[in-house]
């Protein structure tokens, strides 16, 4: 049976408070606060890939309780849905669920991951198999912990980075034929959308005339990465348009840095403010 799903940019909710993004008020109690969390990812670096699927059957988070009688996980959604990574790229995110938790600090984040599968551009399917110390949910750390107030939704933004928890074998395969199996090692990254910004922008081929920019042509899958430092934050892939968007940066500068097969990298700095986006953001690869 084929575990390929493709409607899969829907949104649902468990106890939902709403549907709409960022910050919002609920109905809730003194004493407790209500939890969102969405998942979007960083896209796999090769192009041969027609899907890069997981099987969700929860999400819970652990809450350090400010009166401390109520610390401990809770479940934020217990719904079965099947996620084929490859469509959350470029702000796209899909709602896993929310609800209401006792007021004080998330800490952690437990994603429960059944199944995990992917389909190459050839047609072959691979599935995968879980590592054992996820079977009991793929633990995500949160730094610094984010506050659950009773007034606001506590937003948590779930950053699946495909090139890190996909690895196919042989490493250094250049086409889909030679790929004979894949390892997978989730790798998630939790980040606060109340308190960090996103950086959007294009990636264009500047034609060898650096001087006119009225002469571009946007790059289709080259992969925009920012950092901090030597700190990889997120990384996605441009559209069909060169367009890319990066959710979830925490504030402050930050390097972004542009490759695509062919291309000399291009970097820009660039300074996040939190709970704002950085658009127009252009660069500009010349060819080897």
């Amino acid at each position: 049976m084929s575990h390929v799903s493709r409607n899969l940019l829907g949104i649902f909710a468990l106890l939902a408070c709403g549907l709409a993004l960022g910050l919002g008020a609920c109905g809730s109690s003194d004493d407790t606060g209500p939890v969102r969390i969405q998942l979007a990812d960083a896209p796999f670096p090769f192009g041969m890939l027609d899907s890069a699927a997981v099987a969700i059957r929860g999400v819970e988070v652990h809450v350090v309780a400010h009166d401390g009688d109520g610390s401990g996980f809770y479940t934020v959604s217990s719904e079965d849905d099947t996620v084929n990574l490859l469509d959350l790229q470029n702000g796209v995110t899909l709602l896993l669920g929310e609800t209401e938790v006792p007021v004080g600090l998330i800490n952690q984040v437990r994603l429960l991951v059944e199944d995990a599968w992917v389909v190459l551009s050839d047609g072959r399917e691979f599935d995968l198999t879980i590592p054992s110390g996820e079977q009991s949910g793929i633990k995500i750390h949160v730094q610094p912990p984010i506050e659950v107030r009773g007034e606001l939704t506590a937003d948590l933004l779930l950053d699946f980075d495909v090139s890190r928890s996909f690895h196919p074998i042989p490493a250094s395969a250049v086409q889909a034929s030679e790929i004979q199996e894949f390892h997978f090692r989730p790798s998630v990254r939790a980040a606060n959308l109340s308190e960090s910004g996103a950086v959007a922008g294009r990636v264009v081929d500047d034609l060898d005339t650096p001087a006119n920019p009225d002469d571009d042509v946007p790059i289709e899958g080259a992969t925009v990465t920012a950092f901090r430092g030597d700190e990889e934050l997120s990384s996605t892939a441009t559209d069909d348009e060169g367009h890319f968007v990066l959710l979830g940066l925490p504030a402050g500068q930050i390097t972004l840095i542009a490759s695509a097969n062919g291309f000399i990298d291009a970097s820009e700095d660039l300074t996040v403010v939190a709970g704002n986006i950085l658009e127009d953001n252009v660069l500009r690869l010349a060819r080897f």
